[in-house]
């Protein structure tokens, strides 16, 4: 058992991984994990062997499970976020260039032969995109519910078209969650159909040359699911009966208990791709962990999972009783997950944790180490815990003063007892 947090960089103990490396970066979501995280612990055989199946319940884009198929291990994937799932596939999913590239000119031409266009709904569309804009998107939209392609390509094609809407649209790019361009009105003038055509085959041979890099190791399967990781168990029931494809790693990195506007920064992205319309967005937040905007019966208890959260919780109550109850609210959450995943988890498996604290109405919250007392409660072994310190990763709080995480994350790597 550890005794007490061990300073490291990752950075330093893997080395530099290039932007373009592997499918990595092919689209700008939120708060992605280190890249070198996962693979210096998918390259360490204390804690995984050849063979393992290794789980992610918050796979976001798929960090994790590029780096296990590069590892040649066979992943499973859980996330909310249809677009999180799209992203994970895609990413995971070997294509030959000249192929993708094809599919991708092909219907270019189509879309631009087309006189109408299908517009899904997308929230607030006449914010992001002007008109010309709009009819294009619409008419590669339409091109690509009217094709005969692989799901593959339809997925590869979808992530392009999701691509180029981000890129033509008004919002400020250095911003995750949508805000208008300071100077939109000046690029909404200019813009035209011709952009869009451009946009979508500079987007799609970019994407379609990094896919052609995924691995291909023989054998090796990566399932991506949608459901409240709370629910894992059920999730992959069918595939536990063959005790083999039980998980022997978890490795995830969880949300922070401060709210993570996944699902706003991924509005415009799941409108056109058809994933979720605008009154479906509601309910897709509804589904996040580490959330703000609670029911109001949500709000009405302060109960944890256990006593030593209870007494951080009871003590933040007296500065902020609205920011107490979110996360109670998210411990509870967390607490049915994990015990979830504990469960899931082969006996003797590892469990490798990234999390870190937040600064809350000016109380420190010790985020990782609740969360860590809480795999030990549920029948995980502490074994190390390591601190790294952030860099650069960009994260969705609504109050980046009252909310924000503190400047390093935590990385608990775990064992479940033998039974």
């Amino acid at each position: 058992m550890s005794a007490g947090p061990i300073d490291v960089s990752f950075r330093q103990l893997v080395g530099p991984i290039p932007v373009n490396n592997l499918s990595h970066s092919i689209y700008p979501y939120p708060a992605r994990l280190l890249r070198q995280i996962p693979r210096f612990f998918l390259h360490c055989r204390q804690i995984v062997s050849r063979g393992d199946v290794v789980l992610d319940p918050f796979c976001g884009s798929g960090t994790v499970l590029v780096e296990a198929r590069a590892a040649h291990l066979a992943s499973w994937g859980i996330d909310s976020n249809p677009l999180a799932r799209l992203l994970s596939e895609v990413k995971t999913t070997p294509l030959d260039a000249g192929r993708a590239q094809q599919a991708a000119s092909d219907l270019l031409r189509q879309a631009q032969a087309f006189r109408s266009a299908t517009i899904p709904d997308v929230v607030n569309v006449d914010v992001w995109f002007n008109r010309p804009v709009q009819q294009a998107l619409g008419r590669l939209r339409r091109a690509i519910l009217e094709s005969d392609v692989s799901a593959d390509l339809q997925r590869f094609l979808l992530v392009a078209l999701a691509l180029t809407a981000e890129r033509c649209s008004l919002r400020d790019s250095r911003i995750p969650v949508p805000v208008r361009r300071h100077d939109w009105k000046t690029v909404a003038a200019a813009q035209g159909s011709i952009d869009v055509w451009q946009t979508f085959a500079a987007v799609s041979s970019s994407v379609a040359a990094r896919l052609a890099t995924v691995p291909i190791p023989p054998g090796i399967t990566t399932v991506v699911e949608g459901d409240d990781a709370a629910k894992a168990h059920a999730v992959f029931q069918d595939r536990l009966k063959d005790r083999l494809q039980r998980p022997a790693v978890i490795l995830t990195s969880p949300p922070y208990g401060a709210a993570q506007k996944y699902i706003r920064s991924s509005s415009l992205a799941l409108g056109w791709t058809g994933l979720a319309m605008s009154s479906d967005l509601a309910a897709l937040e509804r589904k996040l962990i580490g959330r703000e905007h609670l029911r109001r019966s949500e709000f009405l208890s302060l109960d944890t999972p256990l006593p030593s959260i209870g007494n951080e919780i009871d003590h933040l109550a007296r500065r902020d009783k609205v920011r107490a109850a979110i996360y109670a609210h998210y411990f509870r959450a967390m607490g049915g997950v994990i015990e979830n995943l504990v469960s899931l988890l082969a006996p003797g498996g590892a469990f490798v944790m990234v999390a870190g604290s937040n600064s809350v109405a000016g109380e420190e919250i010790q985020t990782h180490r609740h969360l860590k007392d809480l795999a030990v409660a549920y029948g995980m072994a502490p074994v190390l815990e390591l601190r790294d310190a952030i860099r650069g990763r960009v994260l969705l709080t609504k109050r980046a003063s009252a909310d924000a995480p503190l400047k390093a994350e935590t990385v608990h790597v775990l064992r479940k007892t033998l039974q």
